[in-house]
């Protein structure tokens, strides 16, 4: 009989009971400083992480322009500018965000910058920062109106004269005359009373202008003398810087007779909605 070498009996043996692993010394077992050197410095806050933000507290936005109420002419150059103040008057630093009630679309960033393409329109404009240490300041200015140089609206007295029936006419009334925003159309009427046959009877006018560039209104005055005839004459004006209306119309109505007028009207209002 061959006996097992006693190396291979080992091995036989080690399969039968629990598993056991030595080291010599030296050359195994737990490093030094590698399983826990990793994990003392894990987690520490640093940099801007424990950094305080107390001088935020307390802090105010400021909107310096534009101005409530203000009107920036079309196209011209607007400036917005807004200040962070900290609770000693110290000025802070954050993002600004800009926005329109008007213009969903309109979007700016910065505490200062300059723009030409405002839209029409009547405008609050919020401007609003979330500051570092977390608060959320907002400031509106109301009512910031872009519109043309020569919009709004006009009122003044208009004047006619002519012939209904080979009877001499004339009559005094009031006009209202609204330019859009845009500064291209103008629209309006106006009333005046007339003596015919001694009834007095009213002479209705009805004002359409196109705006053109060199500042002239060009269009019609579409009178309306009830139960006699109506008539559009074509009408020629003008603005002038200083805000004033003027304009004037003639024609030869059939059967009628000749009837001229003229309007003069200085703007009242900014407004171009009537």
């Amino acid at each position: 009989m061959r006996t097992v070498p006693s190396i291979f009996a080992s091995i036989l043996l080690t399969g039968c009971a629990p598993a056991t692993l030595t080291f010599e010394e030296g050359t195994g077992g737990l490093g030094t400083g590698w399983a826990t050197e990793p994990y003392e410095t894990y987690g520490e806050v640093t940099g801007s992480q424990t950094t305080e933000f107390s001088e935020y507290d307390g802090a105010v936005l400021n909107v310096l322009s534009p101005s409530p109420s203000e009107t920036v002419p079309l196209g011209t150059v607007a400036v917005f500018e807004a200040e962070i103040l900290g609770r000693d008057g110290t000025p802070l630093d954050s993002l600004v965000e800009w926005q329109s009630s008007t213009a969903p679309g309109w979007y700016q960033q910065g505490a200062l910058f300059e723009t030409t393409d405002l839209p029409l329109g009547l405008h609050d404009f919020t401007a609003q920062t979330t500051l570092p240490n977390g608060d959320h300041l907002v400031h509106t200015v109301s009512s910031v109106r872009v519109q043309h140089p020569f919009a709004g609206t006009y009122a003044g007295l208009y004047d006619v004269d002519g012939t209904v029936l080979n009877f001499p006419i004339t009559c005094i009334g009031v006009a209202i005359l609204v330019l859009e925003a845009d500064g291209t159309y103008a629209d309006g009427d106006g009333e005046c009373l007339i003596s015919l046959l001694g009834i007095d009877v009213p002479l209705n006018f009805l004002f359409e202008f196109d705006f053109e560039p060199d500042g002239t209104l060009i269009g019609t005055a579409g009178a309306d003398l009830v139960g006699f005839f109506t008539y559009n004459f074509p009408a020629e004006g003008s603005l002038d810087p200083a805000g004033s209306l003027s304009m004037s119309f003639e024609g030869d109505v059939p059967l009628f007779g000749l009837m001229s007028g003229s309007l003069d009207a200085p703007r009242i209002s900014l407004d171009t909605v009537f």
